[in-house]
């Protein structure tokens, strides 16, 4: 047909034609392979792990990206001028910069996903861990963008090297409590409301900010921990037991009676089955001291809450105090 050998732009019709199906065949091909891979993704890794990674590359992908793609092979089958080569060039490496930029950002979105509940709680390293890798990767990505379009970026890179070195030194601690609050998110040494114990300092978790942890105290001032010494410290986190251990000795005095003194361990065990929240462990005649016979007493009060196990702690005393009494069994003077 003379129509399609007429030329423009220095093709022909006939291949302006085929150029333009492959690209719109290109574009659709990829665009149901996307969804098929998608689709196989879901149905076998699910949307936990890997499986939620690599759903997130998928979701990410755009179509006008894959148009771009399309628009590129169609462009093989065409003699363009260089300048025209050259502006092709320029926008795909655009469009890819753009779109690596969407996977990079559903990537880093998506790894962090499953600690998004901790930001509700008031885990705001979360936000600081997420722009911190998101302006990181635009970075790279900006920086391969420039080079694919000829820019000399090597410059540049020493340049933000020296400057990046420069700021690490001078926020020097601060970087380390950023690093190590972000440590703290991702291991949950322990999180909001959990009661905590480090060294001589005990309370409830209220705030877990990015360079310092808020704790409230048993005696109701709030003490500010820096997350790295946190980090550094042997911590007790009582939120995590099930059940609290308590162990004391008892002393009783010399003038007992041996049939007495074998009343003690049934009489420990009665006091603490008693109550409602608490499970005898042992009760036995440990040592003989120096003014006391020495009895050691373990049981468990069967929650992991503070108020719990000092009010059961509190009931067994007195209890065991009385039961003591009623028998006729005296205990050591002080210091026995």
């Amino acid at each position: 047909m003379p129509a399609l050998d007429e030329r423009l732009y220095g093709n022909t019709l006939l291949t302006w034609l085929v150029a333009a199906a492959v690209a719109v065949i290109s574009a659709l091909a990829l665009y149901a392979v996307k969804r098929v891979l998608l689709h196989r993704v879901e149905a076998r890794l699910g949307r936990q792990g890997p499986g939620r990674l690599a759903i997130a590359v998928f979701r990410r992908t755009r179509f006008p990206f894959l148009f771009f793609l399309g628009l590129y092979a169609g462009a093989q089958w065409l003699s363009l001028p260089d300048l025209d080569g050259k502006v092709l060039r320029v926008v795909f490496v655009f469009g890819l910069v753009i779109q690596v930029a969407m996977w990079g950002d559903g990537l880093i979105s998506s790894w962090l996903e499953p600690h998004r509940a901790d930001r509700a709680a008031g885990m705001t390293p979360l936000g600081a861990l997420t722009f911190a890798g998101k302006i990181v990767f635009y970075s790279f990505v900006l920086l391969f963008g420039l080079s694919n379009l000829g820019v000399d970026v090597s410059s540049m890179v020493a340049g933000l090297g020296i400057g990046g070195i420069a700021v690490a030194l001078a926020l020097q601690t601060f970087l380390s409590d950023v690093l190590a609050s972000v440590a703290i998110m991702l291991d949950k040494p322990f999180v909001v409301g959990d009661f905590i114990v480090v060294d001589d300092y005990q309370g409830t978790v209220e705030h877990i900010g990015v360079k310092t942890t808020r704790v409230r105290s048993v005696d109701g001032e709030q003490l500010v921990f820096a997350n790295s010494d946190l980090t550094q410290a042997r911590l007790h986190n009582y939120k995590r037991m099930d059940e609290r251990r308590v162990q004391f000795t008892l002393g009783l005095s010399y003038q007992i009676p041996p049939e007495a003194l074998a009343t003690i361990t049934a009489l420990v065990r009665d006091v603490v089955d008693a109550q409602e929240c608490a499970r005898f462990e042992r009760a036995y005649f440990k040592h003989y001291g120096e003014s006391a016979l020495q009895f050691e007493i373990v049981y468990h009060v069967l929650g992991q809450d503070y108020a719990l196990y000092k009010d059961v702690q509190h009931a067994v005393n007195l209890a065991l105090y009385q039961r003591l009494k009623d028998a006729g069994i005296a205990l050591a003077a002080a210091g026995g």
